[in-house]
C-alpha cells in the first residue's frame, strides 16, 4: 500500500495540469466518483474530440442520468474529466465536480462542452489509467465505488517509444487500488476494438465494455454508459437488458 501511496503522489505531481475551473473540492461520503478519460491522441480529429466532450455534456444533462446520480444513500456523485494522449505528454484534468443537484449537473456540462485542450501523439492507454488512479486515490471522497471510464479509438501504441507505464502495469496498480476500469471503444478505424477494450482494459468487479461504430454514435452510447455506471446493479442489470 505504500508503493501504491508513493506512484499516486507521484503521479499527480508529473505532467499532470487541472485547468481553471470553478471545481469542488471533495470531502465525506459519496455513492460514486468517476473519472472520465477522454481519449485525445492523434488518431483523433478535432471534431471528434468535440463529439465525445458534447456527448459527455448530453447526457449530464440527460433527467435519467440526473436522476440517477441523485438516487443513491449518499445523494451525490463525483466527476473529473481527464484528457489523455500520447504517455509523454501532460495529462488535462478538470477537477472534480459534485452533482447533487440538476443545477450542478448542468454547471459539470457547460465545462465539458467548452473543454477544449488538446494534446495529440499516440496512445497511452496504460498511463491514462494510472494518473486515473491517482486522481481517484486523492480526491478527497469516501466511497466504495471508485470507476474509471475509458474512452478511446485505438489500442495501446508502440510505434515511436515504449509508453513508461503500460496498460498491464496499470491493471496491477488498479487491482490494488480497488478501482473499476470500463470501457467504450470507438472503432471506427480498428474492427478488433471491441474484443481488445473488453480483455485488455475493462477490469475489476462489475467492469463491462461497450463498443460503437463510429464518433457519431458516441453520445447515445456515454448517456446508456452512464446510466449503467451510475445506477445500483440491480438497475444497471435490467437497464443492460433494453
Amino acid at each position: 500500500m505504500n508503493l501504491l501511496h508513493t506512484m499516486t503522489i507521484a503521479l499527480s505531481a508529473a505532467f499532470l495540469w487541472t485547468v481553471p475551473a470553478p471545481a469542488a473540492e471533495l470531502s465525506g461520503g459519496y455513492d460514486l466518483t468517476l473519472v472520465l478519460a477522454v481519449d485525445c491522441s492523434g488518431s483523433v480529429s478535432g471534431d471528434e474530440f468535440r463529439l465525445q466532450t458534447g456527448g459527455i455534456a448530453a447526457a449530464l444533462r440527460d433527467p435519467e442520468v440526473v436522476a440517477a446520480a441523485l438516487s443513491g444513500p449518499h445523494g451525490r456523485i463525483a466527476v473529473n474529466i481527464l484528457l489523455w494522449g500520447d504517455p509523454d505528454y501532460e495529462k488535462f484534468s478538470s477537477g472534480w465536480y459534485e452533482i447533487d443537484s440538476p443545477a450542478k449537473a448542468e454547471k459539470f456540462a457547460v465545462m465539458a462542452q467548452g473543454f477544449d485542450t488538446r494534446m495529440g501523439g499516440g496512445t497511452g492507454l496504460g498511463i491514462a489509467i494510472a494518473y486515473g488512479i491517482s486522481l481517484l486515490q486523492n480526491s478527497g471522497a469516501v466511497t466504495d465505488r471508485k470507476i474509471i471510464d475509458v474512452s478511446g479509438d485505438g489500442v495501446e501504441s508502440y510505434e515511436i517509444r515504449q509508453p513508461k507505464f503500460l496498460l498491464r502495469d496499470a491493471q496491477r496498480l488498479r487491482a490494488r487500488a480497488g478501482v473499476v476500469v470500463k470501457g467504450l471503444s470507438i472503432h471506427n478505424e480498428d474492427e478488433n476494438l471491441a474484443s481488445y477494450y473488453a480483455t485488455q482494459v475493462a477490469a475489476g468487479p462489475g467492469s463491462f465494455a461497450m463498443d460503437v461504430a463510429n464518433y457519431d454514435d458516441f453520445k447515445e452510447a456515454i448517456r446508456l454508459k452512464l446510466l449503467r455506471e451510475i445506477r445500483p446493479l440491480s438497475a444497471s442489470l435490467e437497464l443492460a437488458r433494453r
